[in-house]
């Protein structure tokens, strides 16, 4: 009986680590492209600029960032299509590339590159950046021990 308490203890144990495992391993997506790419380039005393197509490196036209409780019909009238898009859940930011009249990625982030001095394009705080102006001035912010990266236009 003993012996059997212990390998399903065991088995238990191996269980629940492997399910914390998984679950940690399901990272922000967004996060898993853009941080990489900042840290490399960007410290807390090393401002830089970078080409936001360098660090999306796909096609696209536009880039927008919608905030929390943004509603699909306010998504459509920005980016002028029809889309299947939900409500930003609170606390995430909705980050959206077009091309044309597609989406061709989106993703739901709680990433901190969303702080994008000078660039909120309407009341709701909707951030739409065109793949003409990708230059971008990066200065990190340390918030306890998260990077938070704060682009501006570069006047370049």
């Amino acid at each position: 009986m003993m012996i059997r308490m212990k390998r399903n203890s065991k088995l238990s144990i191996l269980i629940t680590v492997v399910f914390i495992m998984t679950v940690a391993s399901c990272g922000d997506e967004f996060c898993e492209i853009s941080d990489p790419f900042f840290e490399e380039r960007c410290g807390v005393d090393k401002p830089c600029e970078v080409d936001l197509k360098e660090v999306f490196d796909f096609e696209w036209d536009k880039l927008y960032f919608f905030g929390s409780w943004s509603y699909p019909d306010e998504i459509e009238k920005i980016i002028g299509f029809d889309c299947d898009c939900e409500v930003v859940p609170d606390g995430e930011t909705y980050v959206v590339f077009t091309k044309g009249k597609k989406i061709v990625k989106e993703y739901n982030t709680r990433c901190y590159l969303t702080f994008l001095g000078g660039l909120r394009n309407d009341k709701n705080g909707v951030v739409a950046i065109d793949a003409r102006k990708t230059l971008f001035d990066v200065e990190t912010r340390m918030q306890g021990n998260l990077p938070n990266y704060y682009l501006t236009p570069s006047n370049k």
